[in-house]
């Protein structure tokens, strides 16, 4: 059996797969890498029925929240990301209409804190 013969060997015995080409991976594009930190955004909400804060001490959560933020402010994610808003994530607060509504609402801003 010459070297030859041995080669060809190689290519047609039990280990042939070994010499096929592994296929490429699928590359993330940019909108499914979008998708999937929105969905982790959705699992955290799923999970905590709440949103991430992005002042949290815990760092997962602080990254979820910058991200929530982040995403909030680009209208083109926002619309993007829109069927995938399970939890209401991106309808905005109804702005009061008039000045007896801004102050009638519960709000930390007009609350007088003892330490002024």
């Amino acid at each position: 059996m010459d070297y030859y013969d041995k080669l060809a060997g190689l290519f047609e015995g039990p280990d042939s797969d070994l010499f096929k080409p592994v296929p490429k991976k699928h590359a993330i594009t940019e909108d499914e890498c979008l998708v999937s930190s929105f969905e982790q955004i959705n699992e955290f909400v799923r999970k905590n029925n709440r949103t991430p804060n992005e002042q949290a001490n815990d760092i997962s959560e602080a990254m979820l929240g910058h991200m929530l933020n982040v995403i909030k402010v680009d209208k083109k994610k926002v619309e993007a990301l829109a069927e995938y808003d399970e939890f209401g994530l991106f309808e905005s607060e109804k702005a009061p209409e008039s000045l007896e509504e801004l102050f009638a609402e519960d709000s930390d801003l007009f609350k007088v804190s003892g330490d002024i």
